[in-house]
């Protein structure tokens, strides 16, 4: 009777024992689990880190190149504006010059002038407007569209008038009146309004 309670006994033990173990060999194998996952985290996140510096190393490149294209291409614009303009504005005195000018219109004056005079001034005009027409042509690509508009109205209403005191032909007490009217007020305005269209592109503020 009493070697089975031993048998019983012993299995109890036994099993006490294999419980033990395998609770101690369970616990020591999620901690190596839980390690092993510990030290995959900091891997990712150590080699995450890199990626994200690099990234932002990239991104900093771009962006300083785009600020060197950007400064490079404003300067440019600045330099193209500046001889445009000068272009415009020496057209602008020579051309007022010449249609304003009583001297230059003797048969509204009853004063006798050079013809051959009046053509070579003439002659010049035709030149320096084509000497900005090609600059501009170009030049255009680094002005916006309704820039150019601006310039080309400006340009051929100025073209128009010089053109109408310039050719025997077209010259008439009319086409002088319409032409001083023209340099005194139009002109001048379209002129005005393409100078502020040069000062917004350059970043210059009104004062």
């Amino acid at each position: 009777m009493e070697c089975p309670s031993i048998l019983l006994c012993a299995g109890q033990g036994l099993l006490s024992v294999l419980t033990v173990g395998l609770e101690t060999d369970a616990d020591k194998f999620r901690t190596q689990i839980k390690a092993d996952a510990d030290k995959e985290i900091e891997r990712l996140k150590s080699s995450l880190q890199i990626e994200i510096e690099r990234l932002k190393s990239s991104l900093q490149m771009v962006a300083t190149e785009h600020q060197v294209r950007f400064t490079k291409l404003h300067e440019r614009r600045a330099e193209i504006i500046a001889d445009l303009y000068k272009k415009l504005i020496d057209l602008h005195r020579h051309a007022e010059f010449f249609v304003v000018t009583g001297e230059k219109v003797p048969q509204l004056t009853g004063e006798k002038s050079s013809q051959p005079a009046k053509n070579e001034e003439f002659r010049k005009l035709l030149q320096e407007m084509g000497d900005l027409h090609k600059f501009y042509r170009e030049h255009q690509i680094y002005l916006p569209l309704d820039v150019c508009n601006s310039l080309e109205g400006l340009v051929d209403e100025i073209r128009s008038n010089v053109w109408d005191a310039g050719v025997p032909a077209l010259t008439s007490e009319d086409a002088f009146t319409e032409g001083y009217t023209a340099f005194e007020e139009k002109i001048p305005m379209a002129l005005k309004a393409l100078e502020n269209e040069f000062r917004k592109m350059l970043g210059v503020e009104n004062e």
